[in-house]
């Protein structure tokens, strides 16, 4: 439908629509690339000829809304005293007024438009609108463009520059897109545009006007700079921040949006909706209060300068290190008064409109104000990349596994990196979208592609960069052997399971991925914007730990912390290939997710009111994940509109509610200090954050004070974002898991079957005293009561059950059905001592940690119980296990590692010599047997889990010898050999190697051929017989002397007495012995007939 969802009035449409598409194309569009939706409607009209095919359709048919989310949004507007919601409807600016600078029309004094383009052509004969603005347009009537003057379409294109133009800089681009100069922001963060004079950069563009206008093309260094392929620093400013460091990284490293304030009497303010890039001073948080920040100049030929002509630059090298956006940027240079600084103290580093000298709050400018946006894949997953040890691939680039895929997907198209497969993707169960949206899962480089089959998805050969093939590895650590039940499809595609082993049931990723960055834990949007709570981080120091050295002055460096992923059940491919069959190769594993926990208001569980206009929703207890199919959270304008808004140091914020004397107003003081009237506020900026049940109580009252429905409202904490973990691959020595065998998984504490999961993340306390985190001692700020010097700690929510409910997305393992799992515990609350007891009868209750076990293996609440609902009541698994509980089962997965693994040993039976002692020395395990007698090899057998099996296999022959605990080997070759024994129970395989030396039939001392017979101290006979008919004998006896003996045939006795030499000196078994290599050889004649090598040992004296 060319209008899609109409609403017959301005109440209907405010009451529905949040968000509609020009606030799609003014928030989201600031890393989205453009295309798609913020250009085309669903018809593919190009929005910007809305209005003129508009004319050309036939009428609309009766009863038809006037207002519809394509052409029309919510501008937010709030009382600027009290803060109440003052939102109204207003047409989306698709078109804006030409200009050459972007600005509203000016006049020179004598009247004539001087920056508006009037256009030299006539209008087309038959258009049925004009393409220039009539007298009666609200923009000629605002004063803000001339009769007659050219409409520029103001749409989201698909911006190409932002992927390949090298240099780049998207937050340059946010702030444009947030303005509502969609059609400037690929110039502007290109740079082709300057962002204060909004004039085109000479130095990169070449403009020449002619008659017809004014023709411009790109000069050949600015063309160099488009790359075909996307420079992995582009993919990076939306995806991936690297290590912030300090404020100036923040901004540069760490963001993919731009903050914004509101101040439409700002000569830098959009002429659309008022909104700029903050004011901003990154060197007056690290001032004392009494202190003020240096001022700041701009040369037009040095750049951003102090005033004692040091550099001011600072992120990007573009901006300097503060700026005042109440000043004409240009003008304010040219005059040479600064253009930033002169901030006092502890203020800042963003300095937001809506707050005046004497501490007055404009809640119109703070409310419409946005806060600084992370990087998505830091916000979702935690990522960071600086380098290697962040992620072994970090070499290859983002290029390695999203480009050049070779993908055979025709929804792939040539602006689109390969992507993985997850139900997060937008494309839930593997079906399609109702809309039919393009579905280009699975055709980024999966682990298995580079490392094991050299082929992509489609099976086509791809570039592997020589990846290792761990096949080997996993095989040595009993990986592959077939003892844990998975799942996979039959041959009508229908899932079953079957006994398959680790990998099936275990992505690469759950293995692999470490994570010790700063993260997102929770999401708190209860005022309408979002405040994310950090973990990862060093949180004994509070915000500040944000930064790994946010002082470099003061010697305060911070460094981040290692936190586990949670872990689930999730598909990871399609369970139909692309020519239809069915997918062999489909399992349902484990995989590493990181959950983002949203705190939102929700009006469901009264089904008599509709929060956000698409209907009435009913509250459904019983239901498998009763939240996110029936929820009915409220407009985020109209959860603004219950809080005071104050500036923060990176957002504005909710500070509090209701009047003074209710006791909620505000968190802090004039002077910023805590007021006590909350427990704890956000570690992001200090937003307020709601969490006992007097507050949640008092808010709602002030709420139904108001006129406002929300008696019923609840406060939900919601775990509906599981993030798979992709990002964070590790070096295998010492930090897969598995490493360290079994026990790394298969053991109580390892934080895998069971432990708890934060689903709150971390706050500053705001009430009492704290104690001053040691860095900011050490520099003499010892009051802290301001939330920069105090520590975060973790904080849980509490509250009646009418008040707050909470759940966590999760999947079961057996079926695949999408469940939601509680994180909660009754108790008693005290208001006196605010303190929340445990206890089983309750009337509170409170957040807790997420439990990993049932998380991992979830089930419906009512209903079946769980052994019912995994089938262990029905039959046992194909293990033959029976659970009656998800904790025996637990407790079962948990005592696998602590079984004792089997060792191998061997008992030789019939003539032996002992092993050696050199032989000893150098091989850890050894034994000594005789060559072509049998040997018993034997294993010991201590206590395991289930029925052990056992292999033997030999380097002598490289097959299996044998299997069983006992077994017999005869070796028949001369030398030193390798066995192994594979030692294999149901749930982990164990091997142990043995080195066995095989040595000649033992020959008795008397019965040798050659032989040292020991006299007194160093003298002796050599005795020689059954010796080949020879005629000499010579005895080389290791102390630098020989014999000859011209004896003839027969037997001999040689007498010698050796000499002390100090290098043949060794320890033998503790005592100190002189051991002589003596070397014999027998002539006949002067043929050389035998040899013969003996050890003489004498003792030392």
């Amino acid at each position: 439908m060319f209008d899609g969802e109409t609403y017959a009035t301005e109440a209907d449409f405010l009451a529905a629509v949040d968000l509609s598409v020009w606030d799609m194309a003014t928030n989201c569009a600031s890393c989205h690339i453009g295309g798609g939706l913020v250009e085309f409607d669903r018809t593919g009209t190009r929005l910007s000829m809305r209005g003129m095919a508009r004319q050309m359709m036939p009428p609309a048919a009766e009863g038809t809304g006037q207002y519809n989310a394509y052409d029309f949004f919510v501008e937010e507007k709030f009382n600027s005293a009290t803060g109440a919601n003052e939102s109204f409807v207003q047409q989306a600016p698709w078109g804006m007024p030409a200009t050459t600078d972007f600005k509203p029309v000016r006049y020179d004094t004598e009247g004539n438009p001087v920056n508006a383009v009037m256009p030299a052509m006539m209008m087309p004969e038959g258009w049925p609108v004009s393409p220039w603005f009539q007298a009666d347009n609200p923009w000629v009537q605002g004063g803000m463009a001339v009769a007659g003057q050219a409409m520029m379409p103001n749409v989201r294109e698909m911006d190409c520059l932002f992927c390949h133009m090298e240099g780049y800089n998207n937050i340059i681009s946010s702030v444009a897109t947030q303005m509502g100069y969609l059609v400037a922001a690929p110039s502007l963060g290109s740079g082709l545009m300057n962002m204060f004079t909004f004039a085109y950069d000479p130095s990169k563009i070449t403009q020449v006007t002619g008659p017809m206008g004014t023709t411009a093309w790109l000069k050949g260094s600015t063309l160099a700079k488009i790359k075909p392929e996307p420079p992995e620093a582009n993919c990076r400013q939306c995806h991936i921040p690297t290590t912030m460091a300090n404020f100036s990284d923040m901004f540069d490293k760490f963001l993919a949006a731009s903050p914004m304030s509101y101040n439409p009497a700002s000569p830098n303010a959009s002429a659309i909706n008022g909104m700029m890039m903050p004011s901003y001073d990154l060197n007056s948080p690290f001032l004392p209060p009494t202190g003020t920040s240096p001022a700041v100049y701009l040369n037009p030929a040095a750049g951003w300068l102090y005033g004692s002509g040091a550099s001011a630059a600072g992120p990007f090298g573009i901006f300097p290190m503060a700026l005042d956006m109440s000043k004409d940027i240009m003008a304010t240079a040219m005059s040479g008064a600064p253009v930033g600084g002169g901030t006092p103290g502890m203020m800042g580093p963003l300095l937001y409109d809506g707050m005046d000298a004497q501490g007055n709050m404009d809640q119109n400018a703070l409310k419409k104000a946005t806060i600084p946006f992370p990087r998505a894949d830091f916000f979702k997953r935690g990522d960071n990349w600086d380098g290697v040890q962040d992620d072994v691939h970090y070499n290859l680039g983002c290029a390695g596994c999203h480009f050049n895929t070779e993908s055979l997907n025709p929804d792939l198209n040539q602006c689109d990196p390969g992507r993985g497969f997850s139900f997060m993707g937008g494309i839930e169960n593997g079906a399609p979208t109702a809309l039919n949206a393009p579905d280009t899962r699975s055709t980024v480089k999966r682990c298995q592609d580079c490392h094991i089959t050299g082929k992509n998805y489609d099976g086509v050969a791809i570039q592997t960069f020589g990846a290792q093939n761990p096949t080997a590895a996993h095989t040595r650590a009993g990986l592959i052997s077939n003892q844990v039940q998975a799942m996979q499809l039959n041959g009508a595609g229908a899932e079953t399971a079957f006994l398959g082993n680790h990998l099936d049931i275990i992505a690469c990723q759950t293995c692999h991925v470490k994570k010790a960055n700063m993260a997102v834990r929770a999401l708190d949007s209860s005022s309408g914007n979002r405040y994310p709570s950090i973990i990862g981080i060093q949180s004994q120091y509070g915000m500040m730990s944000m930064f790994t050295d946010p002082m470099p002055d003061h010697s305060m460096q911070f460094t981040p912390t290692e936190w586990k992923p949670l872990y689930m059940w999730d598909e990871r491919e399609q369970k139909r290939l692309p020519n239809g069959d069915v997918n062999p190769a489909w399992r349902r594993e484990i995989i590493p997710v990181n959950m983002i926990t949203a705190a939102l208001w929700d009006a469901s569980i009264d089904p008599t009111i509709d929060a956000n206009g698409d209907g009435a929703e009913a509250y459904n207890e019983t239901a498998a994940n009763p939240i996110s199919i029936l929820w009915d959270p409220q407009i985020s304008r109209n959860m603004k509109a219950g809080m005071h808004f104050a500036p923060g140091p990176f957002a504005t914020i909710p500070v509090g509610f209701g009047l003074p004397a209710d006791g909620y107003a505000s968190a802090y003081n004039p002077d910023f200090s805590f007021s006590g009237a909350f427990d704890y506020v956000g570690i992001y900026g200090g937003n307020i954050i709601l969490t006992n049940p007097d507050e949640i109580a008092a808010y709602k009252a002030n709420r139904v004070a108001n006129g406002d429905a929300w008696a019923t409202t609840q406060l939900v904490y919601y775990g509906g974002n599981p993030f798979q973990i992709e990002h964070g691959v590790a070096r295998v020595s010492g930090t897969a898991l598995g490493k360290g065998g079994c026990a790394d998984c298969h053991a109580p504490n390892t934080g895998f079957f069971s432990g708890p999961y934060d689903m709150t993340g971390t706050a500053i306390p705001a009430f009492g005293s704290q104690n001053v985190p040691a860095p900011f001692a050490q520099m003499g700020m010892t009051g802290n009561e301001n939330m920069m010097q105090r520590p975060a700690v973790d904080i849980e929510i509490a509250a009646k059950p009418v008040d707050l409910r909470t759940g966590a997305e999760a999947k079961a393992k057996n079926t695949g059905k999408v469940l939601e799992v509680k994180f909660e515990e009754k108790g008693t609350w005290d208001s006196a001592t605010k303190t929340f007891t445990p206890a089983a009868d309750g009337e509170y209750i409170r957040t807790t940690d997420l439990n990993r076990s049932e998380y991992l293996y979830p089930h419906p609440e009512h209903g079946a119980t769980w052994a019912e609902y995994y089938g262990y009541t029905a039959a046992p698994d194909l293990k033959g296990n029976t659970f009656t509980s998800l904790e025996e089962r637990i407790h079962y997965l948990e005592s696998i590692g602590a079984a004792v693994a089997p060792q191998a040993s061997i008992a030789v039976v019939g003539g032996s010599t002992a092993v050696s002692p050199d032989f000893a020395k150098t091989v850890k395990t050894a034994v000594q047997v005789t060559k072509d007698e049998p040997v018993t090899l034997v294993a010991n057998q201590p206590t395991a889990l289930g029925a052990v099996t056992y292999s033997w296999y030999c380097s002598d022959n490289g097959a299996l010898i044998a299997s069983g605990a006992t077994a017999t080997r005869t070796f028949t070759q001369l030398g030193t050999f390798l066995c192994t024994l594979t030692a294999t129970t149901d749930t982990s395989v164990t091997r142990e190697n043995i080195y066995v030396k095989v040595v000649p039939p033992y020959v008795a001392p008397e019965n040798q051929p050659v032989r040292w017979v020991t006299g007194a101290g160093f003298t002796g006979n050599l005795t020689v017989t059954g010796m080949p008919t020879h005629t000499k004998i010579t005895a080389a006896w290791g102390d630098l002397t020989a014999t000859t003996t011209d004896l003839g045939a027969g037997d001999h006795t040689v007498p010698h007495t050796f000499k002390a030499v100090s290098s043949r000196l060794v320890d033998v078994a503790g005592v100190a012995t002189y051991r002589y290599p003596v070397t014999v050889r027998v002539y006949n004649g002067t043929t050389q007939v035998k040899t013969i090598s003996l050890k003489v040992d004498i003792v030392k004296p």
